[in-house]
């Protein structure tokens, strides 16, 4: 009791200490220098790969097309998800699909654990299908591009593009399936040659052959695996999405990201394939299609960086917790004093990755803050050579933007706001953001 009542006694004194010292207000206004640029909202409009004009399915210039694209509103995972939602699905005004997933870290309960999926309205059989998108860069939830027909369990016919592969963004399953056992498809792991979140456009291809039967898998024109068994006949529904998996696709330590889609093409082949007849079962209305947006798209790799949520996603080490803040009680901000430190955990990062990372400091007591970068590997283990260290000695409120290079070997990295000894440190509005994109 003596302790709990000595810490509550702490914590009233650090808050009236806060707001009691005039010399050092913090400052509503933030300080700005020559050196410090802000981290530029993504341009996806470079690197675009060229659409097949001839077998363009759709390059989403005018919108979702509710002629050509249900949305899905179903849930095949309900132990470990809340399904699909229409209201995470996006067009842009430069013609990207954009396919929202919250994660873990989400501070709405109803939105958290939600992908979003998009689905063809007509049936296709053999062919080529070919894709241009950036995949959701995060564990946990499943970046795909397939087939569908299900008639019980006799037909379950799928083919399966799909992220991450073994819980690693480097690998894609490629997947054919005719049944619902386990003696009813065949998987390939196949090693792609850079990550699929790298920052770039990648074009992923199948070719489905019913005579011979063979389907082929590529990315970026690479084949990397023939699949002959378990070949599907049934014409199919064509979908892409992002959806939480149980733990084979990882953890979904994120609190909001997506999946880019530029096109979409199919070229069909003069093969025997089984006519089926389109679902339309769990599909949203058609007054819940998204409006064409001009919203910038925005991808921020840190949860919860304006601490608004609490300590949500953050993990706290000594003397580190979250206040309100003097100049506007109503916005939080984090807290850092007498060497304690607060961290955060980023998984799916790989070799040279280049990052830059912004955040508000300020000092109220003492001398000096610092950022600290880990790179690690699976085992949670620090590489060789693998921190970087940014200091700062502010005592107003100014804006960093610090930029920095994973080494090769990384699998995820820490991100640490220390404090010396002497200082109590303020740090607000933390953005990661990848530099390719």
């Amino acid at each position: 009791m003596k302790k709990i009542i000595l810490f509550t006694l702490m914590i009233f004194g650090m808050f009236l200490l806060i707001s009691c010292v005039e010399e050092l207000p913090l400052p509503t206004d933030v300080e700005e220098t020559e050196e410090v640029t802000p981290i530029k909202d993504i341009d996806h409009t470079l690197r675009r790969i060229p659409a097949p004009e001839e077998h363009l399915l759709d390059d989403f210039s005018n919108g979702l097309d509710p002629e050509k694209w249900y949305i899905s509103t179903r849930n095949w995972s309900p132990a470990v998800s809340q399904g699909q939602k229409a209201e995470n699905v996006q067009v842009t005004e430069d013609g990207f699909l954009v396919l929202n997933a919250h994660g873990m870290y989400h501070p709405d309960d109803n939105k958290r654990l939600t992908g979003s999926a998009i689905i063809s309205t007509e049936s296709f059989g053999a062919g080529k299908y070919e894709i241009s998108m950036k995949v959701l860069p995060r564990l946990g939830v499943v970046s795909a591009f397939w087939t569908f027909y299900y008639e019980g369990e006799d037909y379950n016919h799928e083919i399966d593009i799909e992220f991450p592969g073994n819980k690693s963004l480097r690998n894609v399953l490629n997947t054919n399936w005719v049944g619902v056992d386990r003696n009813s498809h065949k998987t390939v792991v196949a090693k792609t040659e850079s990550p699929a979140n790298d920052g770039e456009w990648h074009k992923y291809t199948f070719e489905w052959h019913t005579d011979p039967k063979i389907v082929k898998y590529y990315v970026d024109d690479v084949l990397t695996s023939e699949i002959t068994d378990h070949v599907p006949f049934a014409q199919g529904q064509l979908w892409v999405g992002a959806w939480f998996a149980n733990n084979w696709a990882g953890v979904p330590d994120f609190e909001t990201d997506y999946l880019l889609v530029d096109w979409i093409s199919f070229e069909p082949y003069d093969q025997p394939t089984l006519i089926t007849i389109p679902n339309a079962f769990g599909v949203a209305p058609v007054h819940m299609y998204p409006e064409i947006t001009n919203t910038p798209l925005t991808r921020n790799y840190i949860s919860n960086g304006s601490y608004e949520d609490g300590v949500t996603a953050w993990s706290l080490e000594g003397d580190a917790y979250v206040v309100s803040r003097t100049d506007f009680p109503s916005k939080k901000m984090l807290a850092v004093d007498h060497g304690g430190y607060a961290s955060q955990i980023i998984t799916a990062v790989y070799d040279e990755f280049a990052f830059a990372i912004e955040f508000k400091s300020s000092i109220l007591r003492g001398t000096q803050g610092k950022l600290v970068i880990l790179m690690k590997n699976l085992n949670n283990e620090v590489i060789t050579d693998g921190t970087v260290t940014y200091e700062f000695d502010n005592l107003n409120e100014l804006r960093h933007v610090f930029e920095f290079k994973t080494l090769v070997g990384t699998e995820k990295i820490e991100v640490r706001f220390e404090s010396s000894e002497d200082s109590l440190i303020f740090i607000d509005d933390v953005i990661l953001k990848l530099k390719k994109e």
